[in-house]
């Protein structure tokens, strides 16, 4: 995930070709099972990196994967631990800055 969260580092033309697979990766990998992930490790990478990714992209890169990506977060707004809480609000104050643009928080 950490190599992911990387990609704009590179090529700006190469975050845009790929958003839709990572953002998708990643929301899939923050919202996995607590079996598979008992002290959070991956939720909170995943989070951090989408986080990370956010400023970065443009509205038309977070079109398709919006309500993905504000589902995964809101799922998280209970979870018991308090970091992946704070990380998932984060990401949905992050996410908020995109809902103007023809986005929609309320529905999801």
């Amino acid at each position: 995930l950490r190599g992911l969260a990387n990609l704009p580092r590179g090529d700006p033309a190469q975050l845009g070709l790929y958003s839709d697979k990572l953002l998708g990766a990643m929301a899939l990998a923050a919202g996995g099972e607590e079996d598979d992930d008992p002290m959070d490790l991956v939720k909170l990478e995943a989070l951090s990196a989408l986080s990370r990714l956010l400023p970065r992209l443009e509205e038309p890169d977070l079109r398709a994967p919006l309500p993905a990506l504000i589902a995964a977060a809101q799922l998280l707004f209970e979870h018991p631990s308090p970091r992946v809480r704070a990380e998932a609000f984060g990401l949905f104050g992050g996410l908020s800055r995109f809902a103007g643009a023809g986005g929609d928080l309320r529905p999801v």
